[in-house]
């Protein structure tokens, strides 16, 4: 069936327009600044030094809109091979700024100097002896702060007109001129690439971009530190972040070189709402047959939220299941295979928009060396179709029951009862994330209380102190609290403990009671991994809840809690 297209060109022209200003603020700063500057440097070791005589020295202060910068002035005269010259030149780097307090450092110098006689020490160019200069060591604060924009300007720049040039049209599909819309989007083709060749300059570009934002950072603060301003020591958190990024790109690179794109061939394709999505991944691995994958099946809902400069773009998951793969040898390496049965009322892919709705396959395993991490992107429509691969719904993996078993087991800590069962969540529930949470909302609010004392913003320093602040007793109380809860035909008895010291107490008779359910309680998301969360409440006659399980993680794992507590504690489970 041919499958009707409504084409959309756009004009180049203005995004060339765009893109020139920013490509020329960062290639000028490289080649006539940047480059110039390296070079003389190299250029200076040659340089022969002599005695020369102070005629002025001062400071010139330029004071700005909301900055002072400041520029060493001097001049001297110098004699090389019995002829005079003179000259001006300070540093290797001209002009007035404020990167570090090497300025106000060298002119104080020179002062001293010409206060003493004026003798100094020059060095002179033995080729063009009227070139000379005081200071030749290369400032790096400086050249880092211009490299930045080399990197952000240069890079926006040459990136957009890269993208315009191999971009000078577009074509937009409408979906609705086809029974077969998922044949419209060349990105749902049969077999689906992963995003993991983007991922991977995604990881290189953002970690560049960071790290040449930072990179003055190291050179600029143990002047600060001269100065006294301690709470500089705050700016260490930005070249520390920038390290991870550079580890988070050198995996990404591994990953890539390792696994290769490994598509994803869909079976049945395109994925029905109301049947199945399945399908296999080639994998340039050695079989193993005790390879671990876990897969997981996505709905989700991308959105901007807010306004002006605070919109952003969100995902929230509209369901999702989990899974592991089936392991097979293959010609070449190892074929992973898996098959979800999907309920009928769930929206199908949409085309990128400010809200629409898209599928993901995500596929994980971990492995020596490099872990492999694939995402997909597929068409899922609204059908009855059939995998022909034969398998097993993926929750239901032999693997998956046993590793939901192990969670559950640990997690609950169960206790059967003569009349019902005991579960305790015992302190520390969840340490890594916590503890992980509370050093990043320590860090914030270290960083208000470093902002206090400065010239920054009152309400900025008690913003980032009270975020910090309440995330960081927040990770504390999830990792200090205890929680005991008896469940069976005498009722539910609960007992709360911070530290050992009880701190809220319940109990709930039989008839009060109406049934068990689970309850969303959001979702996190770490890069392309969605994690669903959920409890299990009790529901009570007065339409009122009551906590019974929290801390599940992913939609299998709840309904599989739900049904072992409704089966220990004899009381009735409402399905999801």
């Amino acid at each position: 069936m041919a499958v009707d297209k409504k084409a959309k060109r756009a004009s180049p022209l203005f995004l060339i327009l765009f893109a020139l200003p920013f490509a020329g603020v960062g290639v000028g700063f490289l080649f006539f600044s940047i480059v110039p500057s390296l070079y003389e440097w190299q250029q200076m070791d040659q340089w022969q030094p002599v005695e020369a005589q102070l005629l002025s020295a001062k400071l010139n202060t330029h004071h700005g809109d909301d900055s002072t910068t400041y520029q060493a002035l001097a001049s001297y005269r110098y004699y090389f091979r019995g002829t005079a010259y003179e000259s001006d030149r300070v540093g290797i780097m001209s002009g007035s700024d404020n990167i570090g307090s090497w300025q106000e450092d060298k002119a104080r110098a020179l002062k001293r100097a010409l206060a003493k006689g004026g003798s100094i020490s020059v060095y002179v160019n033995p080729d063009q002896p009227q070139k000379a200069v005081i200071y030749r060591e290369l400032r790096w604060g400086m050249l880092g702060f211009k490299f930045i924009f080399v990197v952000v300007f240069g890079g926006v720049g040459v990136g957009l007109l890269v993208f315009s040039f191999y971009h000078r049209s577009a074509t937009v599909p409408d979906l609705s001129t086809t029974s077969e819309a998922w044949l419209a989007n060349k990105d749902w083709h049969n077999p689906i690439r992963s995003n993991a060749k983007a991922g991977l300059w995604g990881a290189w570009i953002f970690a560049i971009f960071w790290n040449a934002i930072s990179s003055p950072i190291p050179f600029i603060l143990p002047e600060e530190l001269a100065k006294g301003n301690y709470p500089a020591l705050i700016a260490l958190l930005f070249p520390i972040i920038g390290a991870g990024l550079l580890v988070w790109a050198i995996s990404a690179t591994r990953q890539w070189l390792r696994f290769g794109p490994s598509p994803l061939r869909l079976n049945p394709y395109p994925g029905a709402i109301g049947g199945q999505v399945g399908g296999e991944v080639d994998v340039r691995l050695p079989y193993d047959a005790n390879m671990a994958v876990a897969v997981t099946l996505a709905c989700v809902h991308s959105y901007y939220s807010g306004s002006g400069k605070d919109r952003s773009r969100r995902e929230s998951v509209e369901w999702q299941k989990d899974g592991f793969a089936h392991v097979h040898a293959a010609s070449q390496g190892t074929k992973l295979a898996f098959c979800f049965n999907v309920p009928s009322n769930l929206p199908g892919s949409q085309l990128s928009d400010d809200s629409y709705y898209f599928w993901r396959v995500s596929l994980h395993a971990d492995l020596p060396g490099a872990d492999f991490n694939r995402d997909y992107e597929i068409p899922v429509f609204p059908g009855t179709a059939q995998s022909s691969l034969a398998l097993s719904d993926a929750s239901q993996h032999p693997r998956a029951s046993i590793e939901r078993g192990k969670k559950l087991e640990s997690l609950l800590n169960a206790r059967q009862l003569q009349d019902g069962v005991e579960l305790n969540y015992g302190y520390f529930r969840g340490a890594l994330g916590k503890a992980i949470g509370f050093l990043f909302g320590f860090g914030f609010f270290a960083g208000g209380v470093f902002m206090w004392p400065t010239d920054a913003p009152t309400f900025m320093a008690v913003c980032f102190m009270l975020v910090g602040g309440l995330i960081a007793l927040a990770c504390l109380y999830g990792l200090f609290n205890a929680y005991q809860v008896k469940i069976g035909k005498r009722g539910i008895f609960t007992v709360r403990k911070l530290c050992g010291v009880v701190v809220s107490k319940r109990f709930i008779a039989p008839e009060k009671i109406r049934h068990l359910e689970i309850e969303s309680r959001g979702s996190s998301q770490v890069g392309k991994k969605t994690t669903q969360h959920f409890v299990i409440n009790a529901k009570l006659t007065d339409g009122s809840k009551h906590r019974v399980v929290e801390s599940l993680d992913g939609r299998s794992m709840a309904e599989e809690a739900l049904e072992s507590v409704s089966l220990l504690s004899g009381i009735q489970a409402k399905s999801s």
